[in-house]
């Protein structure tokens, strides 16, 4: 075993919807990128522990390849298993450092790398980079997602005290529940009245809500540190990548689409995009980002082009309604 944290500490895995590459192929071509159809194409999970995300997509695709990898031993072993149990052909599970991985993968089409980034140091985030410069092929799409500034200020203060709580403490159960005492304590006592002590009780809530491994990796480590978009996109451009724009459809929505507040921020962009994200982050406090990243080229159009939904299908929860127009569907979530 590596002494890796994950191997300690189980970390619940899950399957990602917003990391599926038909979704990041179809934002991509919203922003005016086309990208490689999911039917066949090749996908790279940087830290994926135990590739049940992979797995996941890749019954779905069988011409396809995955391959998923991460630093601890313990997950990788696991997804595995998961592999053989399943059945599917198409996944590869690897222990590797991304700092090192090797020329012998190739390139991909896609490429994610979620709950990285703003949890290691500089010189690892920038190694990140330099894997995504060195392994999209020419349409590839990266997907990096990470806690975002400013509104993780407040978190942070949430998160000190759960860190600070849990120093001293040796085992990752120990450490949890002393930092679970420590917010709990200042929740009760915290008063929605007060602007402040309500925005940092709504953190604290949704801290407490997560399951014990997920508070030990995301709020203990000692790496925590949350990104502004125009830093992130700085040093993707430092590697020869462009940003792109976000998958998240608040952002995406407000990018294709902009209201009043929008196109007011645009004069103090300077006629850059990116600077119109960062005052867009500013304005929403927003929390966390899932950025795309290709490779530098013609400046991306952006504008929204009904001829890029042609052959696109709509993923959502609906109802049927009755309106003075006939049947027709009301949109739940999409």
């Amino acid at each position: 075993m590596t002494g890796n944290a994950y191997d300690e500490q189980y970390y619940p895995y899950t399957v990602r919807h917003f990391t599926h590459p038909a979704r990041l192929g179809a934002a991509a071509r919203l922003y005016g990128r086309e990208a490689a159809p999911f039917e066949d194409c090749r996908v790279l999970e940087v830290g994926g522990g135990d590739g049940i995300n992979l797995v996941s997509m890749a019954l779905a695709a069988p011409r396809s390849e995955f391959l998923n990898f991460d630093l601890a031993e313990s997950p990788v072993e696991q997804g595995r298993r998961l592999v053989e149990a399943t059945g599917v052909r198409n996944v590869r599970q690897e222990v590797a450092n991304l700092m090192d991985v090797p020329d012998s993968w190739g390139r991909f089409d896609y490429i994610i790398a979620h709950g990285v980034y703003a949890w290691t140091p500089p010189v690892v985030r920038e190694g990140l980079m330099s894997l995504f410069a060195r392994m999209l092929s020419p349409r590839g799409i990266a997907m990096v997602s990470y806690n975002a500034l400013p509104g993780c200020h407040v978190r942070r203060a949430v998160r000190d005290i759960a860190w600070r709580a849990s120093l001293g403490h040796e085992t990752p159960a120990a450490r949890v529940a002393a930092a679970r005492a420590a917010v709990e304590f200042h929740a009760r006592r915290w008063s929605r009245d007060s602007a402040r002590q309500a925005a940092m009780l709504e953190q604290a809530e949704r801290m407490l809500k997560r399951p014990d491994g997920v508070i030990y990796h995301d709020e203990l480590c000692d790496e925590w540190n949350p990104q502004y978009v125009s830093d992130v996109a700085a040093a993707a451009r430092a590697k020869g990548l462009d940003y792109l724009g976000d998958m998240q459809q608040a952002a995406l929505s407000d990018a294709l689409f902009p209201g009043d507040f929008r196109r007011e921020a645009e004069a103090f962009s300077g006629g850059d995009f990116v600077a119109l994200e960062q005052i867009g982050d500013y304005h929403e406090g927003r929390l966390f980002r899932e950025t795309l990243l290709c490779r530098a080229g013609p400046l991306a159009d952006r504008r929204f082009d009904p001829a890029r939904l042609s052959g696109m299908f709509v993923d959502g929860i609906f109802e049927p309604v009755e309106g003075a127009g006939g049947a027709g569907l009301a949109v739940l979530r999409a």
